[in-house]
């Protein structure tokens, strides 16, 4: 396995949509684990594709309290939601941005392949739902700070750029 390189904000990769995976083949597998090598070495929940410079559509994820339990998510879509809630958010991409309150869906139903080709469907909640929600935003080319009002994201953006 081996740490790929995040891709922090400004970068273009992170506003582009990812394509969807045809096939799961070695390369996508190899992938795959190096996303979630590189996810555990920076502290993240969640990491799309669109972060390392990708643009297929996939994202690891570990929500579980140990982070002993990683989620691969090829061709990922959010079928259903539910509720309506925020939350604060962080991104890898945007280091050192606290995150703001985030309009998201308090459940969901989603369904993506896992890496030996099984179609997974499965209903959401708490933070599997927000991460899910972040990733997909992020292999659809936008972060979560687009989903703040103009002004928190501009102050948020405007306080990362003095800072990097």
């Amino acid at each position: 396995m081996a740490r790929m390189k995040i891709c922090t904000y400004p970068q273009k990769v992170l506003m582009e949509k990812a394509q969807p995976i045809a096939e799961i083949d070695d390369a996508i597998k190899k992938i795959a684990e190096d996303m979630i090598e590189t996810m555990y070495i920076e502290h993240g929940v969640g990491l799309a594709a669109n972060q390392v410079g990708l643009l297929c559509r996939i994202f690891v994820m570990d929500v579980s309290e140990k982070q002993d339990e990683p989620q691969i998510c090829i061709n990922p879509e959010i079928l259903q939601t539910f509720g309506e809630t925020t939350c604060p958010h962080g991104c890898l991409s945007l280091p050192g941005v606290p995150g703001g309150d985030t309009p998201r869906a308090e459940e969901l139903m989603v369904r993506y392949t896992d890496l030996d080709g099984n179609t997974i469907e499965k209903k959401i909640d708490g933070l599997e739902a927000r991460c899910f929600q972040h990733e997909i935003d992020h292999l659809n080319g936008k972060l979560y700070v687009h989903r703040l009002s103009k002004l928190k994201r501009d102050r948020l953006l405007k306080k990362y750029r003095r800072e990097n």
